[in-house]
């Protein structure tokens, strides 16, 4: 015992030389907390897509389906049930960069959507998986949660998401975004997003512009791809 207790002063020098070295080495960048380290973890994992159900609050109306994403082409694909007077329609949508499209079920052809010439405007989340919107700096650990028995990481950082107001401006809507990585590859089980913002148009119109989403994950690096929509699918009045 007496030379486990002797080695114990040289061993907390060797780490506060580490902790030093550390922080010398850190000095010109941001230092991480853990939230930040587990964030870079998830930016650099293996995933190239991944399918969800999801429930989400947009437009002042509650929508629920499910869908996939590929992060190589960005793109998403939504099948959501709705009630089209009185009668359960299925609508499908798809984004292909800044373009996205929808048909019902029953329609031949797709609608492009927030298309200024029909003043037609809707809100969709079209970066489900996006870390380019997040900051390692601002991501905070809440803990260590289990979901669907798999442990996960809990982060939450703040984020914007660009909603069109009725008026048809883009408007960039603060909020939060919360995280759940499988601690064995750092691939996401759950992401929520809650963003909302009283917006003023030139005519002093006032909008309370709200995003709520919770995405699911089902299945990762399955190999799926999203096809959009060709020339001759599209609606000539799109």
């Amino acid at each position: 015992m007496l030379k486990h207790w002797r080695a114990l002063p040289a061993a907390l020098c060797v780490l506060a030389g580490l902790l030093l070295a550390g922080c010398r080495a850190s000095s010109s960048t941001v230092a991480l907390g853990p939230g930040g380290r587990i964030f870079t973890q998830a930016r650099h994992a293996n995933l190239h897509d991944a399918a969800f159900t999801t429930t989400f609050f947009a437009d002042g109306q509650h929508r629920s389906g499910s869908g996939a994403t590929t992060l190589n082409p960005q793109r998403i694909e939504l099948t959501l049930n709705l009630t089209v007077n009185g009668q359960v329609e299925v609508m499908h949508i798809v984004s292909d960069g800044d373009m996205l499209y929808d048909r019902l079920n029953t329609d031949p052809l797709w609608n492009i959507l927030n298309d200024g010439d029909t003043g037609n405007y809707v809100n969709y989340d079209t970066d489900i998986v996006n870390y380019d919107a997040l900051q390692a700096q601002t991501m905070q650990l809440i803990g260590a949660e289990k979901l669907d028995g798999v442990t996960t990481w809990h982060l939450r950082g703040p984020f914007t998401i660009p909603l069109f107001a009725s008026d048809g401006n883009l408007v960039q809507v603060p909020g939060t975004e919360d995280l759940w990585l499988r601690q064995s590859d750092s691939l996401p089980v759950q992401i929520v997003k809650s963003a909302a913002k009283l917006y003023t148009a030139d005519d002093g119109t006032q909008e309370h512009l709200v995003f709520t989403a919770t995405y699911h994950f089902t299945a990762w690096n399955t190999g799926l791809t999203i096809t959009p929509p060709g020339e001759g699918q599209i609606a000539a009045s799109g």
